[in-house]
């Protein structure tokens, strides 16, 4: 992800996603541990939401969260995640449902085909016949998406099998454009999935899909 994040130049302008994700930073210079991760977990107290040290108690909390992102939270709406397929998917960033054969049977996408089809600079012209986009300023906007759906998918809601799921897409719009002229914003769901990564890890020893680089931050 850092290899992205540090190419974005070559993906898209970064200062066109960073009014909704502040991110470039934190995904540079920090590395995920899974020595960190582990022992949180250990820690984690599902019953009250919070780690245990002892005595002390301490939680992920939004304010906490939106300071380090950077992203508001105070008066906005809560997006509700709802299950897009492939076609869904495609429509939002602009790709042929017909050119992805076997990709919707994941429910997600590869972050390399993302990077391959809106990150590689002659990715336009070597895929073209895999895009629905007529004009460049249409290709332009679909690396927008592309670039936000796999910095959220990566970063925030991780998957075991490395796929970024589908609903990724709506969840992107839904953010960017809002609904009926309401603003929404992604900090409960962000924090709601680590309170259930570390339960499922704890019980399951599943693997952890919520976002530890802001957990171990």
């Amino acid at each position: 992800m850092s290899k992205l994040v540090e190419e974005s130049n070559e993906f898209y302008r970064i200062e066109e996603v960073v009014p909704i994700f502040r991110l470039h930073s934190l995904s540079i210079t920090c590395e995920a541990s899974s020595t960190i991760i582990e022992g949180l977990v250990h820690v984690w107290n599902c019953n009250h939401s919070v780690f245990r040290f002892g005595k002390q108690e301490i939680t992920v909390t939004l304010e906490e969260v939106s300071g380090l992102l950077d992203i508001p939270f105070h008066g906005l709406q809560l997006i509700y995640p709802t299950e897009e397929g492939l076609n869904a998917f495609c429509q939002y960033v602009g790709l042929k449902r017909s050119k992805m054969p076997g990709v919707g049977e994941a429910r997600g996408i590869s972050l390399s085909y993302l990077y391959d089809h809106f990150g590689d600079p002659g990715g336009f012209v070597k895929h073209k016949f895999d895009f629905n986009c007529k004009t460049e300023e249409e290709r332009q906007q679909a690396r927008i998406w592309a670039f936000g759906i796999a910095l959220v998918g990566t970063i925030m809601f991780p998957r075991e099998d490395g796929k970024i799921c589908f609903k990724m897409a709506k969840m992107m719009c839904i953010l960017y454009k809002g609904i009926g002229g309401q603003s929404f914003t992604l900090l409960p769901n962000i924090v709601a999935q680590i309170f259930v990564a570390c339960t499922n890890s704890q019980d399951k020893r599943a693997y952890f899909t919520g976002s530890n680089l802001i957990l171990q931050v």
